[in-house]
């Protein structure tokens, strides 16, 4: 779900430091979870470069509008991601099998704190 920047501009600097920051927790949270779920099932050939390219292009993009700076490598079979806070200090660098949905679970979860903030 993208954000208006119009909306933002409405809210405090506060609220959005405490959205960036929810947001980072989420990525944390999202990612440990993948890890998880990997170690859980065997995923198969369902690893799509194509579309874990544009999903991650999606991603930084999102990303961008909180500050967050995220860096990845596809590989065969997984995205090795790094997020940065604006001073560029890693905050997370980890690895995960699907980037896609990890950017519709933080996007989801991301329209519902500014719902709830705005």
């Amino acid at each position: 779900m993208p954000i208006n920047p119009m909306t933002l501009d409405k809210l405090e600097p506060i609220t959005i430091k405490n959205i960036e920051h929810k947001i980072i927790d989420r990525l944390v949270h999202e990612i440990k979870g993948a890890e998880i779920a990997k170690e859980d099932k065997n995923r198969g050939n369902s690893f799509n470069q194509k579309q874990q390219e544009k999903a991650a292009e999606k991603f930084v993009y999102f990303l961008s509008k909180f500050n967050i700076k995220l860096e990845y490598k596809i590989y065969k079979n997984r995205v090795k991601v790094r997020i940065k806070d604006k001073n560029g200090k890693v905050i997370l660098e980890n690895e995960v099998d699907n980037i896609e949905e990890l950017l519709k679970n933080v996007s989801r979860d991301t329209g519902k704190i500014i719902d709830l903030k705005g």
